[in-house]
């Protein structure tokens, strides 16, 4: 919204109309706008949504030249990393998850620090997915984000106790049954929670804090 204002703003003070620019001209016109925006220092993502909100508008328009510059404004500006979380925190937000009856956040935490898994790697795995062995534990991933079949070992004896653990108390009704029973947005909730009652607030924690 702030960005389509901020075009708008720029037509009045040049003194043009959106309507009376043919394709070229909107396609440079946008191309120079988010060049200002970045000298600026405004929000990439927001000028995304703009560029996005005028080709939905008018699908028939291409902005090639402004499009361009939007993906030459990433790579000078790469995203913004999740922040990482200590290990004491982590160990103390599992313990907590374990005191307040939610085991399966403690053990998607736990799987997903000790296994540098992404929150929807690790929700996306089921009972299959998942062996105890002599030697620890296999996640068999299947195809990850990087598109190939992954299997992470994870061998910590204590992390092996805890999934044995997992294992006695919850088992799958039916083939196929996921291994966490919990949604990204409710594991997203928590983590803000957490992170909260243990007094981590201020580190901006999310979901890829643990990877």
């Amino acid at each position: 919204h702030t960005a389509l204002a901020d075009l708008e703003s720029e037509l009045d003070e040049r003194g043009l109309s959106w309507d009376s620019l043919d394709e070229v001209e909107k396609d440079w016109f946008l191309a120079e706008h988010l060049l200002d925006a970045r000298d600026e220092g405004k929000t990439r993502h927001d000028f995304g949504v703009m560029l996005s909100a005028v080709a939905k508008v008018d699908p028939r328009l291409k902005l090639k030249v402004a499009w361009k510059v939007f993906q030459a404004w990433a790579i000078e500006t790469p995203p913004q990393q999740a922040p990482a979380a200590p290990p004491e925190l982590l160990t103390g937000m599992m313990l907590a998850a374990f005191s307040i009856g939610r085991p399966q956040l403690a053990m998607l935490i736990c799987f997903c620090y000790c296994g540098l898994l992404r929150v929807s790697e690790a929700l996306a795995l089921t009972w299959e997915d998942v062996f105890i062995t002599s030697t620890g534990i296999v996640l068999c991933l299947g195809v990850t984000k990087r598109g190939m079949e992954q299997k992470v070992l994870l061998t910590n004896s204590t992390v092996r106790t805890w999934c044995q653990l997992y294992f006695a108390r919850f088992s799958p009704s039916k083939k196929g049954d996921k291994f966490f029973n919990l949604t990204y947005g409710a594991v997203l909730r928590w983590v803000k929670r957490l992170a909260s009652l243990l007094g981590g607030e201020s580190l901006g924690l999310t979901t890829h804090t643990f990877r």
